[in-house]
């Protein structure tokens, strides 16, 4: 069997229709659950990117494999499931976000890291980021690579973007210095050009070229991986405006708001703005509606690239024989207990 791996980041378990959502249409991959199987009980086993991401790639918790938090790298020499993969006659190929490796805080200040988003993002270090990084990467022959959250992303994502408009790299770079502290802002990246619809070309490539014969005779181990609906969410065109914020209901336990002042734990830290930046913050009313409207337009458009990547499936004959697995590295408060999750 083929297997296509399609991950998201920060998609929360009930952000679909098929799991009871009754403003958010996702028929793409309301259908993947109805021809499949739809598991309702998953739990993370760290509720931040880089370990769970760690976790599902190795069958390991956090302890196990060494990546407690996001600033620390995978080692290189904890088998993965792509690496099993690769050593019994896969072809193994990723496509999106992969966040193994620290983007910019790190541990240890002697380490280094192929994912660095400084990097990535520099004219000067870019193209040798891509001829540096090792392949096969955690037993993947190949990646092309997306970092980054929204429309502020780099990787390999920038090449393609600067072979069809490349006007819009700057702009990018401007962005950056102010956009990972926001929850949602809109996006001047059009819908042709937006990083969901480069994965989304790139992977339905890759089924193109192994159906022409491209890896020969091996099935593949394709990762699909969608950096959306992270915040900061910037949703692109029609999918910014596809929800209306004004009629979006908030959680019951949004009320709670008050009590958490006097948690033990997260009492203090509530004021604290690294606490606020980098993991969990209130926010007012509004703020939260207009978060979980912009964040459904997100998801809306990562269906529409699942359903084009399906469709794709079919087109070549690889429905049949190729095993297809949807799922997230971590959900979102989403205005529970009315916090935002705000985790790297």
């Amino acid at each position: 069997m083929n297997v296509l791996f399609i991950m998201t980041d920060q998609h929360r378990a009930d952000h679909m229709s098929c799991a009871g959502n009754s403003v958010l249409k996702t028929p793409n991959l309301d259908k993947l659950a109805d021809q499949g199987v739809h598991f309702t009980s998953a739990y993370c086993a760290n509720p931040i990117c880089s370990p769970n991401r760690a976790s599902l790639l190795t069958g390991l918790y956090p302890n196990m494999h060494g990546v407690r938090s996001n600033g620390i790298n995978l080692p290189e020499n904890v088998p993965t499931i792509s690496q099993i993969l690769y050593n019994n006659g896969y072809h193994t190929h990723a496509i999106g976000k992969m966040h193994l490796q620290f983007w910019a805080q790190k541990f240890e200040k002697s380490a280094y890291s192929y994912e660095s988003v400084n990097h990535w993002f520099s004219e000067k270090w870019r193209y040798k980021m891509d001829k540096n990084l090792p392949r096969p990467y955690y037993g993947f022959e190949d990646v092309e690579m997306v970092l980054g959250h929204g429309d502020v992303c780099c990787g390999h994502y920038l090449d393609w973007l600067e072979e069809r408009a490349p006007q819009y790299l700057p702009i990018i770079r401007k962005r950056a210095k102010a956009f990972f502290n926001k929850t949602h802002c809109e996006s001047p990246i059009p819908e042709e050009l937006y990083p969901t619809t480069y994965i989304t070309e790139r992977t339905i490539s890759y089924l193109k070229d192994h159906v022409n014969g491209e890896h020969g005779d091996k099935p593949f181990y394709l990762h699909c991986s969608f950096p959306d609906p992270h915040h900061p969410v910037s949703p692109p065109g029609k999918y910014w405006d596809m929800y209306d914020p004004n009629k979006i209901e908030l959680p019951e336990s949004y009320k709670d708001q008050e009590n958490l002042k006097n948690h033990p734990f997260l009492g203090d830290l509530l004021d604290n703005a690294f606490f606020r930046g980098m993991v969990l913050r209130t926010e007012p009313e509004k703020v939260v509606k207009e978060f979980i409207a912009r964040t459904y337009g997100s998801v809306a458009m990562v269906d529409y690239g699942v359903g084009q990547i399906l469709a794709a499936l079919e087109k070549f004959g690889l429905d049949k024989n190729t095993m297809v697995i949807y799922t997230s590295d971590h959900g979102d408060m989403m205005g529970d207990l009315s916090l935002i999750h705000i985790s790297e």
